[in-house]
């Protein structure tokens, strides 16, 4: 059975590593934060010289005020693939939430919203001009644009910008047009997507007999993913992620116990303060207990009462966070059985806000205004998240967090 060290690797592959194929990754969490202080700083400043403006002319169109218009006005765009929103913008945001306004209605008056996983802003770039060129599928669209490109002549690789067209986005991440286009391998059943070696540049893989309209889902869905990377948002991964079902069983046995014993030796009066053998009495008070009421049976396994009396166990320590952190990651604080690996992955932040970019990619401006993103899904907004927010789990370079605990 798993023993402590497989739950502290289990907690420890969660870690991401940062990936080449993503330009300019985000600093520290410590560090975006004063980044994002120093701009909410700045728009503090320009919000008072507006102010004092009008208070001293009387005017509402001065030049600070229609400067400070502009900017806030730049933060409104149509709407498609999700990015992160201006600084100034997300302070004004910030500030109607503070006042009580609703999320819908920043939405609507800003065009931005918080993302309920990772709790950062996000805007829409409109992707209604997005389409695949050079043909009606993939191969087709490929193998015509070397062509027109010359590139079957010269072996120069073929990028996202000479087949996917989407200057809206392109303008934001002109990294995204330069990224290798490579075709699945001949048996592979996958769609596409991101190629991240271990050293190098990255590079897409996409079906060569993909009609156009799925194309243009799956190559949203992955360049969704790469500005995830390169925002430190939350982020994709693969089902192959997950398989510590049975270390994040163990390890909730293991802590149930804990907590069951610990809550015996306060009902006895005992502490490490005034009797150092309070666990072993306890343990075996608990245990009578259960034998009492003829619930023997219920007993967890002997090793994992037995790893649950290690010190490292106990309250406050890293060990007990680590393995409530798993336990918490499987489901197991709510259910009896641990997510599986498909439902792990499929609960990922990342794959739930990808996956929305490909349900929305067709919706129109005025759509798109009216079916708010940030919301699970409905009859009345069958675009909204496929998962709730709740039973996500939220994943970024950083490793795993709960987005509640997270500064807003």
């Amino acid at each position: 059975m798993p023993t402590l060290a497989d739950i502290y690797s289990a907690a420890d592959s969660f870690k991401r590593r940062l990936s080449d194929a993503a330009s300019n990754p985000g600093a520290s969490l410590q560090q975006m934060l004063g980044y994002a202080n120093d701009r909410a700083r700045a728009q503090n400043e320009s919000d008072a010289a507006a102010l004092n403006e009008f208070q001293q002319t009387g005017k509402l169109n001065g030049p600070i005020q229609m400067q400070n218009a502009l900017d806030t006005a730049q933060g409104y765009n149509p709407a498609g693939i999700f990015a992160p929103v201006d600084p100034k913008i997300a302070f004004s945001a910030l500030k109607m939430e503070k006042t009580g306004i609703s999320p819908k209605e920043i939405w609507n008056k800003l065009n931005v919203f918080r993302n309920p996983i990772d709790n950062q802003w996000r805007r829409e770039i409109t992707d209604e001009s997005a389409k695949l060129k050079g043909g009606e599928k993939v191969e087709d669209a490929v193998m015509n644009q070397m062509r027109k490109l010359g590139k079957d002549k010269t072996a120069e690789p073929v990028t996202m910008g000479d087949i996917f067209h989407h200057p809206d986005l392109y303008e934001v991440y002109p990294h995204l047009k330069d990224i290798e286009v490579r075709f699945t391998p001949k048996d592979s059943k996958l769609s596409g997507r991101m190629a991240l070696p271990e050293e190098g540049k990255g590079w897409f893989e996409l079906n060569p007999n993909m009609p156009a309209d799925k194309a243009k889902e799956t190559i949203l869905h992955e360049l969704q993913h790469n500005i995830q990377e390169n925002e430190n948002w939350a982020v994709g991964g693969s089902s192959q992620d997950f398989h510590h079902q049975d270390a994040a069983t163990k390890a909730r046995d293991i802590l149930n116990w804990r907590k069951e014993v610990e809550s015996t030796a306060q009902r006895m009066g005992l502490s490490p303060l005034n009797n150092s053998d309070w666990y072993r009495i306890a343990h075996d008070k608990l245990i009578q207990n259960y034998y009492d009421k003829g619930v023997a049976d219920w007993l967890p396994h002997e090793e994992a009462r037995f790893q649950a009396s290690w010190p490292a166990y106990s309250n406050g320590t890293d060990s007990r966070s680590q393995a409530e952190q798993l336990v918490k990651m499987y489901g197991l604080d709510k259910k009896t059985t641990p997510y599986n690996a498909d439902q792990m992955y499929r609960r990922l932040g990342g794959e739930i806000e990808a996956r929305q970019v490909g349900t929305r990619r067709n919706l129109n401006a005025e759509d798109r205004k009216q079916y708010f993103p940030a919301e699970y899904k409905s009859e009345t907004n069958p675009y909204g998240m496929d998962t709730a927010p709740e039973n996500a789990l939220y994943l970024n370079r950083q490793g795993y967090f709960n987005a509640q605990d997270l500064p807003k």
